[in-house]
């Protein structure tokens, strides 16, 4: 408040010096600082070298509050679609409070990302989730992860949108993936009948790893185990993280391809309502 520090150049420049070994590359004052406080900075920074930055990208989501690692316990991400009523008027119109018991109840089945999608048939209205989900999001303590029709909603919901989402795109088109990193979204491509080709397109796109997942959608779980394991095989080899895989299950998953699953270190499920069988091998997965 007054514009001057109550220490001398030597002592704030001796001050500064703690933080080197931590790797910090930016240092100085406020207000505070002179000419002789630089000068002094300066003097110091001459004879040492910064400690080197270890930074390891970790793959994780977050709201305004808090942050949600999906590379660590299994997650479970619920959804909720047009197709119901309550969804439909919420994310048409801006008034999100009839979406709050259904969310409760995913939130309660286990869920902990809460997944807004639309039908074509029943599509959300930008101005209706520009108004909803910073409301929502009020109300409501899990991240949210959208899945829409148009790439005019996914914008208009990333937009609105406090903190790092997962967006569901429906292909490698540049337009949709440019929307994801331009609000810093993690990306989710359906992986098909060939994951690789699905990883390699977002890496040519320049997505960062940790913000690349694969949608493995429950007609590539049913393939024959053979396949499966060789699908898998190929993804090792091309150095895909299981836990950038993420599966759609049924409800009631058989539960041998949920363990699978689990012993591939897979860590994100969606499903619309657990059944406490899956919610059983789940829970010891996160054990």
């Amino acid at each position: 408040a007054t514009g001057l520090y109550p220490v001398t150049p030597e002592q704030f420049a001796q001050q500064m010096e703690q933080y080197l070994p931590l790797g910090v590359r930016l240092l100085g004052g406020c207000c505070g600082t002179r000419p002789e406080t630089i000068a002094a900075l300066q003097k110091m920074l001459a004879s040492h070298t910064p400690a080197e930055r270890l930074f390891q990208p970790v793959r994780a989501v977050c709201t305004a509050s808090a942050v949600l690692r999906l590379d660590q316990a299994p997650v479970i991400i619920g959804g909720l679609n047009t197709l119901q009523p309550p969804v439909e008027d919420a994310l048409s119109t801006g008034d999100p409070e009839d979406l709050l018991d259904l969310a409760e109840e995913q939130q309660d089945g286990g869920a902990a990302i809460l997944l807004l999608q639309d039908h074509p048939a029943h599509p959300a209205v930008e101005s209706g989730l520009r108004a909803a989900i910073p409301q929502l999001q009020g109300m409501c303590p899990m991240p949210l992860a959208f899945d829409f029709c148009t790439l005019g909603c996914l914008e208009a919901a990333l937009r609105a949108y406090c903190g790092k989402a997962l967006a569901f795109l429906p292909s490698a088109d540049a337009s949709w993936i440019q929307c994801c990193q331009k609000y810093g979204a993690a990306t989710v491509l359906p992986a098909g009948t060939d994951p690789c080709s699905a990883w390699e397109s977002l890496a040519d796109a320049g997505v960062k790893e940790a913000d690349r997942f694969l949608l493995l959608e429950e007609a590539f779980l049913t393939l024959p185990a053979a396949s499966l394991t060789q699908r898998k095989a190929r993804l090792d080899a091309l150095g895909v993280p299981a836990e950038s895989l993420l599966a759609t299950v049924p409800a009631h998953v058989e539960q041998g391809v949920l363990q699978t699953l689990l012993d591939w270190g897979v860590k994100l499920f969606l499903l619309d309502a657990p059944s406490p069988a899956a919610n059983d091998i789940l829970n010891a997965g996160r054990s």
